[in-house]
């Protein structure tokens, strides 16, 4: 049932990597303004300014909450609609199903299992996708940063704090 939204799900994780991408230059903006000019007391270098790099640091913060708004919105789309396939179908098998199957189960019984399943569903599909994805991309990318900036501390990390 999902193969027919792949294409949207591939679309809500590619931007969920960039909304982790913009979050993770966020701290190296700040590294950069309190390194290279408040701790020399500095306002320009030339190149860039501490208000230039005020801006992009907005711009980025922006442009985050925009791409965190798109994936929140993709992935209710994406969990309505399955959830929406989905309750049709069981409620045509309801329909359908034999009459000793009706008389062993009662009709409210079938009904609520079939909208708090579907529900479920609708959660594991705009809730758990969305944060997953996001929370598996930044672990990687903070364990890749680490390991960059240093290899020997991150290992001494990893060991002792398992």
């Amino acid at each position: 049932m999902s193969k027919k939204y792949l294409k949207l799900i591939i679309i809500t994780s590619l931007i969920a990597i960039l909304l982790n991408i913009a979050e993770i230059t966020r701290p190296r903006i700040i590294e950069t303004v309190i390194d290279d000019f408040l701790a020399k007391g500095i306002l320009d270098n030339g190149k860039l300014t501490v208000i230039t790099l005020g801006y992009i640091y907005i711009g980025i913060v922006i442009f985050q909450y925009v791409l965190d708004f798109i994936v929140t919105n993709l992935t209710g789309i994406i969990g309505d609609n399955i959830v929406f396939e989905i309750r049709n179908k069981l409620f045509t098998y309801a329909q359908k199903a034999n009459i000793s199957f009706h008389d062993k189960t009662s009709s409210g019984k079938v009904f609520v299992r079939i909208i708090n399943d579907a529900e479920d569903i609708f959660c594991l599909f705009s809730d758990v996708f969305s944060t997953f994805l996001k929370d598996v991309v930044l672990i990687i990318a903070i364990i890749s940063i680490m390991i960059y900036l240093s290899a020997k501390l991150s290992l001494m990390a990893f060991i002792v704090f398992p």
